[in-house]
């Protein structure tokens, strides 16, 4: 985040020109996204508006960002792809979970073989 950013900007990458992101932010985002799906305001794979304000509104308030709705879906789209990524790689034999560093894990020989084919 460009340390010189006032708070009703959105923070960004002064070199790449992306949104700043960061591990408490995720955290948060999943978080009020569950307590959506939990409250069924998930309907055919989209949340409502009223749920999308809340969500927005709720999660400014915490960081004193300025972020909207498009930013914040851009963000569920990129969650939710690495998590696919994440559990295709987990279905491959010799990979595992690391719940400690919240990574996957594997021998240097998988990953290389895994590499050989991709």
């Amino acid at each position: 985040m460009d340390s010189d950013s006032p708070n009703n900007q959105i923070p960004t990458n002064s070199q790449t020109g992306r949104t700043s992101w960061n591990p408490p932010m995720d955290r948060c985002f999943i978080d009020l996204m569950v307590e959506k799906v939990q409250e069924g305001h998930l309907q055919d794979g989209q949340f409502s508006k009223t749920a999308w304000k809340h969500i927005v509104d709720t999660f400014n308030a915490k960081f004193g960002t300025n972020y909207n709705r498009k930013i914040l879906r851009n963000r569920q789209k990129t969650l939710k792809k690495n998590y696919n990524a994440i559990k295709n790689l987990l279905e491959v034999s010799g990979f595992g979970w690391d719940p400690v560093r919240e990574v996957v894990k594997a021998e240097d020989s998988v990953w290389a073989d895994y590499l050989k084919v991709c």
